[in-house]
């Protein structure tokens, strides 16, 4: 599906067993947290891809976004592939990561905080703006950066 769906605060999701998730954000942010918000996601060994995103992720506030697999995680934005703001946590666990951004993979201002735990060799990102970009007193470790 495309588009914005809003969940309640707990919602378990069933998946057939091997079959990879897809996120079609439609051009919209595939992945958003606000506020006191909090998007946890751990997957086992299904691969994930976020597509057609605005914004793979945004988070801000003091949000928290953690994305764990043993598979696949990958995202093509036409803005920022990751956007942390203000006290935001954005966390990613996978064994080979893509961020493909139109402006930047990773973006984070404030006092946010983004940790990519993925082998070096297996981490792509890339940005035509840049591959990161650091406002404030934001930071950003993993992925050899």
């Amino acid at each position: 599906t495309e588009g914005t769906v809003s969940l309640p605060a707990q919602v378990p999701v069933q998946l057939p067993v091997g079959v990879p998730l897809v996120i079609n954000g439609g051009g919209e942010d595939c992945l958003r947290a606000e506020g006191q918000c909090s998007i946890a996601l751990n997957l086992g060994d299904r691969d994930l891809t976020l597509t057609n995103c605005e914004r793979c992720i945004q988070a801000g506030g003091n949000a928290d976004v953690s994305l764990t697999t043993t598979g696949t995680l990958s995202c093509t934005a036409s803005e920022d592939g990751i956007l942390a703001q203000g006290t935001a946590s954005v966390s990613l666990a996978a064994t080979s990561l893509t961020i493909m951004g139109e402006e930047h993979g990773v973006h984070a201002s404030g006092t946010a905080e983004v940790v990519l735990t993925v082998p070096v060799p297996a981490c792509s990102i890339t940005g035509t703006e840049g591959l990161t970009r650091i406002d404030g007193n934001a930071t950003l470790d993993g992925c050899g950066l």
